[in-house]
């Protein structure tokens, strides 16, 4: 049975997931934490309840879902898995960072 856990995150007031199961396997679903204390606050509950993170999913890639890819990536080493449609939405919001901090 997988039970989900909701996080309200980010400056829009967005949706985090975390679906856990019986075994204490986990998915982090659209990870939207942006500030330092709500990437604390979704690490803290993943690990006071012992959750081993098994993926990182996004259902799209519009930039309040996306926010916190980069912290579980390097917090967990997970990949990200998207539908094969979004890649080119992720990748351009990844050159529009890229710009933006030359600037």
């Amino acid at each position: 049975m997988l039970t989900p856990k909701l996080f309200t995150f980010n400056p829009v007031q967005e949706n985090t997931y975390v679906l856990f199961n019986e075994k204490d396997a986990c998915c982090i679903i659209d990870p939207r934490c942006y500030f330092g204390n709500e990437r604390r606050t979704l690490e803290e509950f993943i690990s006071d309840r012992k959750l081993n993170p098994k993926y990182l999913l996004n259902t799209h890639c519009h930039l309040d879902h996306v926010f916190g890819n980069k912290f579980i990536h390097d917090t967990y080493g997970l990949p990200l898995y998207l539908h094969k449609n979004e890649k080119i939405v992720l990748r351009t919001k990844k050159q529009l960072q890229r710009t933006a901090s030359i600037m």
